[in-house]
């Protein structure tokens, strides 16, 4: 599933689209997803939005992972946590 969003993800970016959403089941690898396209496009910010700080958390260690990058380079917002 991850290789064949990728791919359409980059060809909406040919065509000119700047904004995508990718809808699928739980368990089914949206946050790696998600983190493949930020390496293969290279944006200069990306917005994880989830409906549970615990999600966001566990968002950001998957990102560390993929991405490679600090605790700096991340930021966490929610109702309890506004670590800028």
């Amino acid at each position: 599933m991850q290789a064949e969003a990728l791919m359409n993800l980059a060809q909406l970016r040919k065509q000119g689209e700047s904004r995508a959403i990718i809808i699928s089941a739980i368990g089914t690898g949206k946050t790696y997803l998600s983190a493949f396209d930020v390496c293969q496009y290279k944006p200069n910010r990306m917005l994880r939005i989830a409906q549970q700080e615990q999600i966001l958390k566990k968002a950001q260690e998957s990102y560390q992972k993929v991405l490679r990058c600090t605790d700096n380079e991340l930021r966490l917002f929610s109702g309890t946590s506004k670590r800028a």
